[in-house]
């Protein structure tokens, strides 16, 4: 069976059109995806944006809990035993340590004394002062001893709060 040639000449020029109709409008598919993929990947950097600023905020908040505050109360036990584990992590003795009464309220006193080298000394009033209970250093002696080491002398004040007072 022959085809009119008008029909055959009809075909090779719609079928060719189609095919290219089909063509194009798989590439409008593709720019339309790709579109879309550029969009949902501007999306996914806004979702990441956020929750790097989200962790920022909670790392924030976790270090706020860490700033030095006042206690509530003169904990002298728990405050020994920190002094304790400084002397250990600065490689220091504390041979001495007296808690005296304290005359003012809001305030407790510690006197210190030991031994070690000049860097361990150091090294402990660094540790000492950056206590998260706030210390104040009211006065150290350095000298060296008849054993050819350094000695310290430390006088230390820890405030809190006053009972009644302002949280």
């Amino acid at each position: 069976m022959k085809l009119p040639r008008l029909i055959v000449q009809a075909l090779l020029v719609l079928v060719p059109a189609a095919a290219g109709s089909l063509l194009g409008l798989s590439l409008l598919d593709l720019e339309r995806e790709h579109g879309e993929a550029r969009a949902l990947d501007q999306a996914v950097g806004g979702m990441q944006a956020r929750v790097l600023e989200l962790e920022q905020a909670r790392a924030l908040e976790d270090k706020v809990d860490e700033l030095p505050r006042l206690c509530p109360e003169p904990d002298i036990a728990s405050f020994l035993g920190e002094l304790e584990h400084a002397a250990r992590r600065a490689e220091v003795r504390c041979d001495e340590v007296e808690v005296p009464r304290s005359e003012t309220e809001g305030e407790q006193g510690y006197v210190l004394g030991g031994e070690g080298s000049a860097t361990a000394i150091a090294r402990f009033l660094a540790i000492v002062e950056a206590n998260h209970r706030l210390p104040v250093v009211q006065s150290c002696r350095v000298f060296g001893s008849a054993e050819g080491t350094t000695r310290f002398a430390l006088r230390l004040r820890l405030c809190h709060k006053l009972a009644g007072g302002p949280r």
